[in-house]
């Protein structure tokens, strides 16, 4: 199999589980290679998140989580690790927001020819209805040139603290509820990067979670 036949195959795979499944809560495109001490990658990226089941609590099913959203990052290479901001707008329930998120990930198993990234990214989205906080731990394989492939495990925790507008149908009778929302779960990370040019490269990315969510 000619090199141009195996990428075009694992953009179209790539592709293909995009379109089925998509991240429940949030999934960010970080570059996968090893950054050196002092190296800076800047990234774009755009995410949507499918699949689920709508769930609803005394018909409250805001979230506060974004999962429709476009982000800009950087990151920073340091001795054994890489780290920085991202910044973004997303789309919920209730309407547009703003994501303001760090990314922290240190580099395991160099010695042994495969490193991997272990970390977490840190982040709060911010919309009308309130706040909504995530912790995503992860690790993950690394990417090189020649071996696009790779993979990994994640986390999911998000807590919102949220307020719901419910309009009556006379004048004075809309109400405000308050309300607490709870996600706890984990899930799988695959994709391929492509370092086709010398400070470039093209990524696709699909992550599958199973999450446990609560309204109180």
């Amino acid at each position: 199999m000619n090199r141009n036949m195996r990428h075009s195959q694992i953009i179209f795979l790539c592709f293909f589980l995009l379109v089925l499944v998509g991240c429940h809560n949030n999934a960010h495109l970080r570059t996968q290679k090893v950054l050196k001490p002092g190296e800076k990658v800047y990234s774009g990226s755009g995410v949507l998140a499918m699949g689920g089941i709508d769930e609803s609590y005394d018909g409250l099913q805001n979230t506060g989580v974004m999962g429709f959203r476009g982000e800009v990052s950087m990151l920073k290479g340091g001795k054994d690790s890489e780290a920085g901001p991202y910044f973004g707008v997303g789309i919920g329930d209730d309407g547009p927001g703003l994501i303001l998120g760090y990314d922290y990930r240190k580099y395991t198993g160099q010695r042994s020819g495969s490193p991997k990234k272990l970390g977490a990214q840190f982040e709060v989205n911010i919309s009308e209805a309130g706040a909504a906080f995530h912790l995503r731990p992860s690790i993950i394989s690394t990417t090189k040139r020649g071996r696009p492939l790779y993979g990994g495990v994640h986390g999911l925790l998000a807590i919102s603290s949220l307020t719901e507008h419910e309009y009556g149908y006379g004048y004075g009778q809309g109400i405000e509820i308050d309300y607490r929302f709870n996600s706890l779960g984990a899930g799988l990370t695959a994709g391929a990067e492509f370092l086709t040019f010398d400070n470039n490269s093209i990524q696709l990315q699909v992550d599958v979670s199973m999450v446990k969510n609560s309204f109180s």
